[in-house]
């Protein structure tokens, strides 16, 4: 399934349903599928080989108390995904969401056997419908990124060199480190110092991506949504890549803003 070239959020169909408490024009510029495409148009930017599955919509324990909107994908057509952009490992989610904090049992693939595909896909799901809570359109599947990494947190997600950049109206209004001290949850006796590092290399290195974030700035200046969050990693062969992105109002500002 590759993605559309650019939709508009009245053109996505979730896969749950309308009893979400969000107007549609709040909820799908979140997605992949409104995003993705218009990054693809911008030559500077490193993005990570990605790869789209779709999704039936269904439901598990029909007529009963616990019925729940959920959905399916053919694990053939994830497995050609996976292969597709060099995995395994790869890297999966949905157009709208990603469980990091739970990396190892529902967001990295790691085998290509059907319990493996199957247990990654209902972990995803699980995150996307009954916690974050967000209408899902299709599954994505990502190029593994081997990204700079000093200690790890929440039972093995590597704590990245990440940078957080704001954008709005044509212009960048500014950038933090991606991480808040007071959300890690590690086990190490020493993330603290290892803290410090990591934020410290993201510091030295924010202007890397200046010219990158502006080039997003100008992508975006036209779609009237508003302000957004864009958020880039950096790998071992010294490149930043930008993984995410989001509509401000749905962002987290994880430290205070910084001009470039």
């Amino acid at each position: 399934m590759k993605p559309p070239s650019i939709k508009q959020p009245s053109e996505l169909k979730p896969v749950t349903p309308e009893w979400l408490n969000q107007a549609e024009s709040e909820r799908f510029p979140a997605s992949m599928e409104f995003w993705f495409p218009r990054l693809q148009q911008i030559d500077i930017l490193n993005l990570p080989e990605t790869s789209w599955v779709s999704l039936e919509p269904t439901k598990i324990h029909e007529g009963t108390i616990h019925e729940l909107h959920w959905a399916e994908c053919d694990i053939s057509e994830l497995r050609n995904a996976v292969e597709t952009v060099g995995g395994p490992p790869a890297f999966i989610r949905t157009d709208q969401a990603s469980d990091i904090y739970n990396m190892e049992d529902a967001s990295k693939i790691t085998s290509l056997s059907n319990k493996s595909l199957q247990s990654c896909v209902s972990g995803v799901l699980n995150f996307s419908i009954t916690k974050a809570e967000v209408p899902i359109t299709s599954l994505v599947v990502r190029e593994w990124l081997d990204i700079v990494n000093y200690f790890t947190a929440w039972g093995g997600k590597k704590i990245g060199v990440e940078i957080r950049v704001f954008v709005s109206d044509g212009s960048v209004d500014g950038w933090c480190f991606d991480w808040k001290k007071s959300h890690i949850d590690s086990n190490s006796s020493e993330w603290k110092s290892k803290y410090e590092q990591t934020k410290q290399r993201a510091n030295r290195h924010a202007n890397e991506v200046a010219e990158m974030a502006q080039a997003v700035a100008d992508e975006f200046s036209d779609v009237g949504t508003g302000a957004w969050s864009v958020d880039f990693v950096l790998t071992t062969d010294e490149k930043w890549y930008c993984t995410d992105m989001a509509p401000k109002r749905m962002s987290q500002k994880s430290n205070s803003i910084k001009k470039f």
